[in-house]
């Protein structure tokens, strides 16, 4: 990936240390993170995850909906009774990035402007 954009281990990085986040956020998107990528959905089955982490499917959903709403992965269509989730390539970007200087730009060129 570019180095402007962020990278798997810079988005979990985030998640664990936002103090915004329940200890249930995070043990919900430590499970899923091995299995997100950037470019492809990937299968997440509410229930089965609310089973391996002893959890009510209501609270997973929750927090699978928390993760989202930080725009920290997006939601894709439906499969059967599971979702289907990837990690959002634009995560951390507010506003445009900023514009790249042109050669022609110099410190003598915006003195005579």
């Amino acid at each position: 990936m570019d180095n402007n954009l962020p990278t798997k281990d810079t988005i979990l990085w985030s998640v664990m240390r936002d103090h915004g986040f329940s200890n249930v956020v995070r043990a919900v998107f430590k499970k899923i993170y091995g299995d997100l990528e950037f470019d492809r959905f990937s299968q997440v089955n509410i229930h089965k995850l609310s089973v391996e982490l002893e959890l009510w499917p209501k609270t997973v959903a929750s927090a699978l909906r928390q993760l989202e709403r930080k725009g920290i992965i997006c939601r894709g269509s439906p499969v059967g009774i599971a979702v289907r989730f990837r990690l959002n390539p634009n995560y951390g970007w507010i506003g445009a990035p900023p514009p790249t200087r042109k050669a022609t730009d110099t410190i003598a060129a915006r003195l005579s402007a």
